[in-house]
Order: structure tokens, then sequence, then C-alpha cells
């Protein structure tokens, strides 16, 4: 994947990538194509942002709505959390711990046994420089909890770091099609991975849009740094949980923690939100019909395709998907460009627990446990 490089986990862009030389883009459209595709993934953006569910926060014991724990409180009485889920969710999660897999890579015949001795060690090894396992478990907690989790594959030309390689990704950041039903997401259109970065890492990636991106940075994205929801609603009021004006406490006191919370930056760093976009675009293209390179698809810029055809090897139009990838902010296209991957799929896989056969949206093991738990500490409280 020339052209990318993925930042490592020490880096504040970690799981964006870094366009090194945005000139050598495959087949870049033109501006309006790209000002029209930028307009279609914000759409999709504020769409997604509105269909995701969470029921994390039952896990974190956030259990109350902030107008029930204040009708207590007023009573005398205090929000109190018996925190029954946890303990479920950690024996699930605990038992994916002790049974995880590793790789096997069996021979087909006898002759074969050398190579596949070769490949799994080969996986074996490309599994424990990426910490893979780790990973499969903080997507395997996600799915549990929030109903999907995201595992994520690639190649890194940093070399400081291994080519190939695999990681996760929290659902925090990602918007999927909610209309996409497959389990594979093989039918799925696009992929949205949304972060704050801090501006002059954003610069320093982006160069030439560095007169722009400061154009945009702001020192104060706190409600948007790490979105609060509760009950499948993000919550735009989240810091009065903790603390009011001039330092005193806020609505709920010291039992801000039991309704909803989190610890953000509120330093003056200069942030900008920047959008990874993969989306696929149906295109009518040629592919080889037979001959060596029977199923590749045809590059009129490439001499030795130009060649093959010449010696009279057939080509076949089809319509296909083509893999696209752009990264952009609200209003600004940072770069738009043709997947440099051959295999025309998204970098990311999902993991679901359940999906809802009204529209397919994912929830998990917590939604159906919900009830009982909140009836159990309305009745203790």
């Amino acid at each position: 994947m020339s052209g990318f490089r993925k930042k490592s986990s020490r880096e504040a862009g970690e799981g964006m990538f870094e366009i090194k030389d945005p000139t050598q883009a495959v087949s870049d459209p033109t501006a309006q194509d790209t000002e029209r595709r930028h307009d279609m993934l914000m759409e999709c953006l504020e769409d997604e942002k509105n269909r995701q569910a969470l029921d994390q926060d039952f896990y974190d014991s956030l259990q109350w709505s902030e107008e029930d724990a204040q009708t207590l409180m007023s009573r005398g009485q205090a929000p109190m959390v018996f925190n029954k889920i946890k303990p479920t969710i950690n024996w699930i999660t605990g038992t994916e711990k002790r049974t995880r897999i590793d790789y096997n890579v069996l021979p087909r015949e006898a002759k074969d046994e050398q190579g596949a001795q070769v490949k799994k060690k080969l996986l074996k090894y490309l599994s424990d420089v990426n910490r893979l396992q780790f990973h499969r478990s903080d997507a395997f907690f996600e799915c549990v909890t929030a109903g999907i989790g995201w595992l994520e594959e690639g190649i890194s030309s940093d070399p400081s770091e291994e080519m190939i390689y695999a990681g996760s990704e929290s659902w925090r950041n990602v918007f999927h099609d909610s209309r996409s039903r497959k389990a594979d997401y093989s039918d799925g259109r696009y992929i949205l991975r949304s972060k704050v970065l801090d501006l002059d890492f954003a610069c320093a990636m982006f160069p030439d849009s560095e007169k722009a991106l400061k154009g945009q940075g702001v020192t104060d994205l706190i409600s948007e740094v790490d979105d609060v929801w509760y009950l499948g609603q993000r919550l735009t009021n989240a810091r009065d949980f903790d603390s009011g004006s001039g330092g005193q406490p806020g609505r709920l006191g010291s039992r801000g923690a039991y309704v909803n919370s989190q610890n953000q930056d509120i330093g003056r760093r200069e942030q900008v939100r920047v959008t990874e976009g993969w989306y696929t675009v149906p295109m009518s293209v040629q592919y080889f019909a037979n001959g060596e390179l029977r199923g590749t698809e045809f590059n009129p810029k490439d001499e030795m395709h130009q060649w093959h055809k010449k010696q009279g090897v057939g080509l076949v139009g089809a319509v296909s998907n083509q893999m696209r990838v752009m990264i952009f902010t609200d209003s600004l296209v940072l770069f738009d460009g043709r997947s440099r991957y051959k295999h025309r799929k998204f970098p990311m896989t999902p993991l679901w627990c359940y999906r809802r056969q009204r529209d397919g949206m994912p929830y998990g093991v917590i939604r159906d446990i919900r009830d009982p738990q909140e009836d159990l500490n309305k009745r203790r409280s």
C-alpha cells in the first residue's frame, strides 16, 4: 500500500493514515467529484452518529438517569448502584481469554507439509509482534458490551514496524453503513473513522493543507474529545455531572459518578477533528478474460497490460465496486484517491454480537439485562 503509513501506537494519530505523496494517488478524481463525495460522506457520518447505540455505561456503573438520581437526592436518598452486569460480562470475556486461539496451517497434500509449517510460523510471528490476541480480546469486549467490535488489518511502510499490522478500533470512532446486512460486511458501502488530532500533528501529516487546517483548529473540543452516551443518546451537558461553575459541585454532587462522568483534557492545545472514510464507487472496468492475468483489472497505464492486450488476450467488461479512501474535516478534503489494496475490500472487519431483525443495528449482552439491573437499583435505593 505504497503512499500510506499507519502511525505507531505512540503517536497521536493512531489508526489514521499519513499520505506520504498525494501526487501518487491512483485515478485522482476531479475537484467536482471530490466535493460531491465529501458532501455525501459528511451526510453519511451525521446519519450514522444518530444511529449508534450504547450499553457500556451499565458495565461502568453509570446506571442512573440524571432526572431519577436528582429526584432521589432531593428526598435524602442515595442513587445506589448494585452492579450485577459487570461480573456477567467479566465471566464471558474471561472465557474468551482462557480459550484464545492460535494459527495452525495444515497441508492439503504430503508435499505441502514444509510450506504449511513455514506459513504457520509466519502467521504466529505476525500475531506475536502485533499482539493480536489482545486486540481480539478488546474487540470481543466491545462486541459483548456495545454489540460490535472492530479488527483492522493492513500494510505499514514505517521501517520501524512490521510491514503487516493488525489491531482493533473502538466502535466510538467507527461509523458503518447501517444498511449493510451481511455478517462479513461485504454489502457495506462505507466505513468512517473519526478522531480528534492535535493541530500541529495534523499539519505535519498534511503540510500542503497547513494553512486551511490552522483556520479550523480550535482550543476546546471537550464535547467531542470523547462523546458521552447514555442509553443510546449522546449527552451534551456531561460536564455538569461532575462540577459546576467556579469549581462548585455539579447538579449531582458526589453522586455524579454513578450517573455519567468522564476525564477530559481541558488544556488549550489546538485540535481538529479528522475523518478517514473508506467508501465504494461503482465503476465500469475491464478484466482479462484468459491467460496468466485472468481476472486482473486492466490498467491502460501498465505497459505489461498493454503488451498482453496487443498479443490478443481478451478483455471482458463488468461493473465493480472500486474502493476509495478520503481523509477530510467537516469542510476540507485532505486527500481523496483510490485504495492501494488490490482486494477492493475494507481494511476493517466487524465482530457482531446480536443484530436487530428490524434494522440490523447491533446490540450486546447488556441490552437484555439492563431492565432487571435498573429494577434492582431502584428497589434498593
